[in-house]
């Protein structure tokens, strides 16, 4: 994004259809944009059916807001590969990274954000 947003917390039950099932989920926003950290131990195939699903649970209750998904690995991973989700006419792409990898540091622009 390249500047300072303040973010507020978004509750998963504000977008739900049926319950959400993940490891560990936080949603975050601001008046432009919706944050969604996804943590998880392990690589699943139903990973990125799962990000579309909230893209558009997303949309559908803000349909003027961008939104930034990162699906942050707890442990080392053998199959590290970027994941997508691509359908006839839609396509979406969410960002991974291992927690071990990851610098304090960069943590806001890998999100999107910057400080």
């Amino acid at each position: 994004m390249g500047e300072p947003v303040a973010l507020t917390e978004l509750s998963p039950s504000e977008l739900s259809l049926e319950p959400i099932r993940a490891d560990a989920l936080i949603l975050l926003q601001s008046d432009e944009l919706v944050l969604h950290l996804e943590f998880q131990t392990e690589p699943k195939a139903t990973i990125p059916f799962r990000m579309a699903d909230y893209r558009m649970r997303v949309y559908r209750r803000f349909p003027q807001k961008q939104m930034r998904q990162v699906v942050v690995y707890l442990q080392q991973t053998q199959e590290m590969q970027e994941q997508h989700l691509q359908l006839k006419a839609f396509s979406l792409q969410q960002h991974q990274k291992e927690l071990l990898s990851i610098e304090a540091s960069t943590l806001p622009s890998l999100c999107g954000l910057a400080y």
